[in-house]
C-alpha cells in the first residue's frame, strides 16, 4: 500500500508545471544553504571555548573548591615531660592555639581578592581570544569580498583576450605583447583567486565543522558605523581594559595580604593550656592548672613584611600608570591612523566615482574602432581601484577593531558583535535619544563623570 501511494505522489508530481517544480527545488536549496551559514556571533563564541580561557575558568573554579576558611582553632599540641628524671612520673600538657576574628575576616578578604585576580586573568584572556576572532572574521570578509572583485577582473582579462585573439586572427591592429601581458594578468589572478578560496576554505573549517559553510556577512558594519562608535570611545577610561583590571586586582590582593599582617600582629590572644602534674598522693586540683598566653603589641617581622608589600604595591601601582599611559597612547594613534585611512578612503571613492561619470562608455563604444578595448580598460581601472579601496576599508576596520581592544570595550558585558551593523545601529539611536531628550540633555553635555557615563550608556542600550 505505501509503495502505491509514493509511486502515485511521483506521477503526480511529474503532472505539477515546471514553475512549481522550480520554486521547489530553489526552496530545498535555500533551506540547506542557510543551514550551512554562520552568524559572526557563533564565530565570537567560539573564544569561550578557547584553550587558554578554558584553563583560566578551570583554575578559577578550582581556587573556588579548595579556598577553605579559616578555622577558630589553629593548632592543637600535646607536651610531656619526666619530673627529676623518672620515667614513671610524667607531667603532660596540651595546648590549643587560636586565630582572631580580626585574622579570619583579614583572610576572607584575602581569599576574595586571590579569586578577583583569577577572574580578571581570565577575562584577560577573553578579550584576548576576542580580538582574535574578530580578526579572523575580518581576515574572511575582506577575502571573500576580493574574490568577488577579482571574478569580475577576471572576466574583463577574458574578455580582453578574446578580443586581442580575434584581431589577430583578422589581422586588426595586431599586439602580441598585450595579449601576452593580458594572459600573464589571467594567470597570476587565477592564481590568487584561487589561494583566496583555499584562505576561505581554511577559515570556514576553522569556524564550523560543517563542509561548505560559509559566514554570514550581510549585516556587515559600515564606516560611517565605525566612526560614530569610536566617537563614544573619546570618555571611556583605560581603566575598562582587562589587563587594567588585572593589574588593579593584584593591587587589592597585596592590600588584603597588608591587612592580613595587620590582623596577625595585632592579635593579643595566643593559646590556651591545660596542665596535669600527675602528683600521687596530692588531691586532685593540685594536679590540674589552666593558663593562658598573650602576646605583646610588637613584632619586628612583621614589620620587614608589611615593608615589603608596600614595596611590591608601590611597584603594582607603578605598572597601572604606565599600562594606562601605553594605552592612552596606542588609542589616539589608533584613532589617527584610522582617519587617515578614511581620508584615503575618501579619495579612492571620489577617483572611481570621478571616472564614472567622465566617460560615456556606450557613447565611446559605438564612435571608435578601438571602443571596446577603451572600455574593458576603464572596467580594469575601476575594479583595480575598487580592490584598493578594499585594502583601505580593511585597514580602518583593523584600526576600529584594536581601538576597541585597546580601550576594553570589546569584552564588555553585555558583549556586543562590533562587527554586525544592526547592533551598533541600535547603541547609536539610544544615546542620540537620551541625548535629545529633556531630562537627560544637561546630564549628556555636562555630566559629572564623563569616563564612565558613554559606558553605561551602551549597557543599558544592549540590555
Amino acid at each position: 500500500m505505501r509503495i502505491y501511494r509514493w509511486q502515485n505522489g511521483i506521477f503526480i508530481f511529474g503532472r505539477l508545471s515546471i514553475r512549481v517544480a522550480v520554486f521547489i527545488i530553489i526552496s530545498c536549496c535555500g533551506v540547506l544553504n542557510a543551514q550551512n551559514r554562520i552568524q559572526p556571533e557563533q564565530v565570537l563564541a567560539l573564544a569561550f571555548k578557547d584553550a587558554e580561557v578554558v584553563a583560566a575558568q578551570n583554575n578559577a573554579d578550582f581556587q573556588r573548591r579548595i579556598n577553605a576558611k579559616l578555622p577558630f582553632l589553629d593548632q592543637i599540641s600535646l607536651r610531656t615531660q619526666t619530673r627529676r628524671s623518672d620515667i614513671y612520673q610524667q607531667d603532660y600538657q596540651a595546648r590549643i592555639s587560636v586565630n582572631g576574628l580580626k585574622e579570619q575576616s583579614a583572610y576572607r578578604k584575602m581569599q576574595a581578592s586571590e579569586i578577583a585576580v583569577v577572574e580578571a586573568n581570565k577575562l584577560e584572556r577573553l578579550h584576548y581570544a576576542l580580538y582574535d576572532r574578530y580578526l579572523q572574521l575580518l581576515d574572511y570578509y575582506v577575502v571573500s569580498k576580493k574574490i568577488s572583485l577579482q571574478e569580475a577582473l577576471l572576466l574583463v582579462y577574458l574578455d580582453k583576450i578574446k578580443l586581442l585573439e580575434n584581431m589577430a586572427i583578422y589581422a586588426v591592429n595586431t599586439d602580441p605583447e598585450a595579449l601576452m601581458k593580458a594572459e600573464f594578468d589571467r594567470d597570476e589572478l587565477e592564481l590568487s583567486i584561487k589561494e583566496n578560496k583555499l584562505i576561505l576554505l581554511a577559515k570556514s573549517a576553522l569556524f564550523s565543522n560543517t563542509p561548505n559553510s560559509e559566514v554570514d556577512t550581510l549585516g556587515w558594519v559600515s564606516l560611517s558605523q565605525m566612526s560614530q562608535t569610536l566617537m563614544l570611545t573619546d570618555t571611556v577610561s583605560t581603566e575598562l581594559h582587562p589587563s587594567g583590571k588585572e593589574e588593579m586586582a593584584k593591587i587589592a590582593r597585596i592590600n588584603a595580604e597588608s591587612e592580613l599582617e595587620k590582623a596577625r600582629g595585632a592579635q593579643i590572644l595566643d593559646f590556651f593550656q591545660l596542665r596535669y602534674l600527675n602528683r600521687p598522693g596530692e588531691p586532685f586540683r593540685n594536679d590540674y592548672s589552666i593558663g593562658a598566653g598573650f602576646n605583646l603589641p610588637y613584632n619586628g617581622s612583621k614589620h620587614a613584611r608589611t615593608s615589603l608589600l608596600r614595596i611590591e604595591q608601590y611597584a603594582a601601582e607603578q605598572d597601572l600608570k604606565t599600562l594606562q599611559f601605553q594605552l592612552s597612547e596606542e588609542i589616539q594613534k589608533s584613532k589617527l591612523q584610522f582617519f587617515n585611512a578614511q581620508a584615503l578612503h575618501i579619495a579612492i571613492w571620489t577617483q572611481i566615482q570621478k571616472a564614472g561619470q567622465r566617460y560615456n562608455l556606450k557613447e565611446v563604444a559605438a564612435a571608435d574602432k578601438d571602443g571596446i578595448q577603451t572600455v574593458l580598460l576603464n572596467n580594469e581601472f575601476q575594479l583595480r581601484r575598487q580592490l584598493k579601496l578594499m585594502n583601505t576599508e580593511k585597514e580602518m576596520t583593523e584600526k576600529y577593531l584594536q581601538i576597541l581592544f585597546l580601550s576594553g570595550q570589546m569584552s564588555e558585558t553585555p558583549l556586543v558583535n562590533y562587527l554586525s551593523g544592526r547592533h551598533l545601529k541600535a547603541i547609536a539611536h539610544f544615546f542620540s535619544m537620551i541625548c535629545k531628550s529633556m531630562s537627560f540633555y544637561d546630564t549628556c553635555l555636562e555630566t559629572t563623570n564623563p569616563i564612565h557615563q558613554p559606558k553605561q550608556l551602551l549597557r543599558r542600550a544592549t540590555s
